[in-house]
């Protein structure tokens, strides 16, 4: 992934092949559960998740850090809002229209912001 837009890709993909809500058996949507994952959850490898990311959002320090360990890119504030509208989209619509949602988001972007880089970052291995 380079910019913004192939974050947004990357996410909707994932999306609509899972084709259902990261939820638990009560409905609450998560980062993960079983072999789910949410539009954020998707971007944070294995050995990175923690229990303690669920109820919170993409913006929490932990969360951001582990997208941003996983794939050695420094978020932008403006990418952080990418993401935790995606989040929304995921929470909050039904997994029939996630395509519909996210074309539309795209469509209201600045270019700018879509072609925004994802800058490289160099964290240590954990």
């Amino acid at each position: 992934m380079k910019t913004t837009r192939d974050l947004i890709d990357y996410v909707r993909n994932h999306l609509v092949a899972q084709g259902e809500r990261c939820a638990n058996e009560h409905g609450n949507c998560r980062y993960r559960f079983g072999t789910k994952s949410c539009a954020v959850g998707c971007l944070i490898d294995d050995d990175l998740y923690s229990e303690e990311f669920e109820g919170g959002s993409v913006l929490r320090c932990e969360v951001t850090m582990a997208i941003q360990i996983t794939h050695r890119i420094a978020l932008s504030n403006t990418q952080l809002r990418v993401l935790r509208k995606l989040q929304y989209i995921h929470d909050e619509r039904e997994p029939k229209h996630w395509s519909m949602y996210i074309a539309q988001y795209v469509s209201d972007l600045e270019p700018s912001v879509l072609d925004e880089p994802l800058k490289p970052a160099n964290y240590m291995s954990v």
